[in-house]
């Protein structure tokens, strides 16, 4: 898989995705000017840099990529040795570079996770600990309207409630030629 914005090559598509999210998506305005990664906050990037602080400032010496770890490192600079194996999982056909990523994969298909707090579940851990971050943390990272200050826990929320202030309609209903502020509005309709 090829990113057309950087050449740069992946092994999946998801992998590919990551990246195009992390460095070329125009919604993380704060570049981290170590690695270029994006950012949507100010805290977030701080968060950030100080990992590649924690690190040393360590990069591959062929690429220049700086994994989260020492031994994410160690096993980074292997993979331009050699080729690893890849371990398929039986259900999706996502391939893993790492065994033990595959294995904590395959529970995506069968087990759930659930909030204690709310109830919602989840396919993952992480899944889980992110959504406990952002929805239920004390320090949560709040998104404000600038127009009527009304707060929201994630920019996407912020993004289409903000849309209800603007004069302008986005959205055409294909049927009549009704427009609408929102999708979920032309949904409704």
């Amino acid at each position: 898989y090829h990113c057309q914005a950087c050449q740069k090559t992946f092994k999946s598509k998801p992998g590919l995705r990551r990246h195009q999210i992390g460095f070329h998506d125009n919604n993380h305005p704060f570049r981290c000017h170590e690695c270029g990664k994006g950012m949507f906050s100010r805290l977030r990037l701080a968060e950030h840099t100080a990992k590649h602080q924690q690190m040393g400032l360590k990069k591959c010496k062929i690429c220049r990529k700086a994994p989260r770890s020492v031994s994410g490192l160690r096993y980074h600079e292997q993979l331009h040795n050699n080729d690893p194996p890849l371990h398929k999982c039986d259900l999706c056909e996502r391939t893993f570079t790492i065994k033990k990523n595959k294995t904590e994969h395959m529970r995506t298909h069968t087990t759930e996770y659930t909030c204690d707090t709310c109830g919602k579940k989840f396919k993952s851990k992480k899944s889980v600990a992110a959504h406990l971050k952002y929805a239920h943390s004390d320090n949560a990272i709040d998104f404000t309207c600038t127009e009527c200050w009304k707060t929201f826990k994630r920019k996407q929320y912020l993004k289409q409630h903000q849309a209800t202030h603007s004069e302008t309609r986005h959205f055409t209903c294909d049927k009549c030629g009704k427009q609408f502020k929102t999708k979920q509005n032309l949904q409704k309709h």
